[in-house]
């Protein structure tokens, strides 16, 4: 209505006697509905859109594999510290599929002006898993990436073979020969990562190679049902699992466990990230 008002204005005033008294009338008059179309219309209850900021924190699953939650016993009867056999239930986790490297911890080392830890005997080659780190330097390379250590159940779970377990001895077999570098398969030093048998989910190197740190606090088992459990709020020993390059094989066993001081670093112990998946936050 008023944008037909406006143009009758507009062609009116063309044809009328060109007074001054007319001509003023005219410009207040177009000035005026002019100003009003220009100024916005109000809607009541109008919703606010208020552009999201794009996330700086996407997910890095790079060279991870997702991990779907569930529930599984944990332990064996094999030995005393394995003991009690429990139910535990893990959320959703995504978990590395090799070891951190050589070159990757470099890369850490270098961004952080940090000193590589002591070179072992075999020297630093990049597809080599690392080692000579504590549990300490562990953790500080996972808080770079913005991941975390696993927990000693989720570590487990995955060697199992998550919700795709077939219970196999090993992590991915039952002949450690197939999965594992051990004494058996390498001599004087571990492997590159990625080059033997991967387990159900596609993980590797979860027996043998190296020992891997667990984020718990080394603690004996209890009975009870657990979700998602942490370990101890205290302790002084921090897990070790998976055995390494130089074990037997009995060591390399999914439910063997051991334990190390955390300010402890060996050319026998490495280890990998987690990280919780989307959903695992709901």
């Amino acid at each position: 209505m008023l944008l037909l008002l406006h143009k009758c204005i507009l062609i009116y005033s063309s044809f009328l006697m060109q007074t001054p008294l007319i001509n003023f009338l005219v410009a207040v008059l177009i000035s005026s509905s002019s100003a009003f179309l220009a100024s916005p219309v109000p809607v009541p209850n109008a919703p606010v859109c208020v552009p999201q900021a794009l996330s700086t924190n996407a997910l890095d699953t790079a060279g991870m594999v997702l991990v779907k939650g569930g529930t599984f016993q944990m332990g064996s009867m094999s030995f005393a510290n394995e003991m009690p056999v429990h139910d535990v239930v893990l959320k959703d986790f995504y978990i590395d599929k090799t070891e951190v490297t050589v070159g990757q911890y470099r890369s850490f080392c270098e961004a952080t002006n940090r000193d590589m830890p002591k070179e072992p005997e075999w020297g630093w080659q990049d597809a080599m898993p690392m080692v000579h780190v504590t549990w300490n330097d562990a953790k500080a390379y996972a808080e770079w990436k913005g991941k975390r250590l696993p927990t000693e159940a989720e570590w487990e779970y995955a060697a199992r073979g998550g919700a795709k377990a077939q219970g196999f001895i090993y992590s991915g077999a039952n002949y450690p020969e197939v999965a594992a570098w051990f004494d058996q398969t390498t001599q004087g030093s571990p492997q590159a990562v990625g080059r033997r048998q991967p387990n159900e989910i596609g993980v590797f190197d979860m027996s043998g190679n190296v020992w891997e740190w667990c984020s718990d606090y080394y603690a004996l088992y209890n009975e009870r049902k657990e979700e998602n459990p942490q370990g101890p709020t205290v302790g002084v020993n921090r897990v070790t699992r998976g055995g390494c390059w130089s074990s037997q094989r009995g060591t390399l066993r999914v439910a063997n466990r051991y334990y190390h001081s955390p300010n402890y670093g060996s050319s026998l112990i490495g280890f990998r990230l987690v990280m919780d998946a989307p959903s695992a936050s709901k």
